[in-house]
């Protein structure tokens, strides 16, 4: 092997994982496994414009999605970009805030949902009626 050159420096190996095999289930043994729903999210991603002024924003730790066809709610799991109550996230005039939501996932009849945030004072978030799509991520575009 040759002298590095600063390039290969910076260079890394990454690993390939090898390829996963399909092991055939015997008919016999198909009636005795038990159906599982596999685990999921609801991740909702928030942009609020450039702001004029500035601003402070926060998410209370109540938020949630209620369903609009089903007594479903999830509750809020996690949280990036943008600081839970009490504290505030601030935003400098000219800039953007830019958030994640992450929920637990609802049943598969709720197909419409509220993000609501019930809190002791005006202003709480509220974004009515998404529709649910397949993915489960949703991307929201605010002023």
């Amino acid at each position: 092997m040759g002298k590095p050159t600063p390039q290969s420096r910076w260079m890394m190996s990454v690993a390939v994982p090898e390829k996963k095999k399909t092991v055939p289930v015997p008919d016999e043994l198909k009636s005795t496994l038990e159906i599982t729903e596999t685990e999921s999210q609801i991740t909702v991603f928030i942009n609020r414009g450039i702001q004029s002024f500035g601003c402070s924003e926060r998410i209370w730790p109540c938020i949630e999605l209620r369903s609009k066809t089903t007594d479903e709610r999830a509750k809020l799991l996690h949280l990036e970009g943008l600081l839970p109550f009490p504290n505030w996230t601030h935003v400098a005039a000219g800039q953007h805030l830019s958030y994640c939501m992450v929920f637990e996932r609802l049943g598969k009849n709720a197909t419409r949902f509220d993000i609501v945030e019930e809190i002791p004072s005006p202003g709480g978030f509220f974004l009515p009626d998404v529709v649910r799509n397949q993915t489960d991520v949703y991307h929201f575009q605010l002023p």
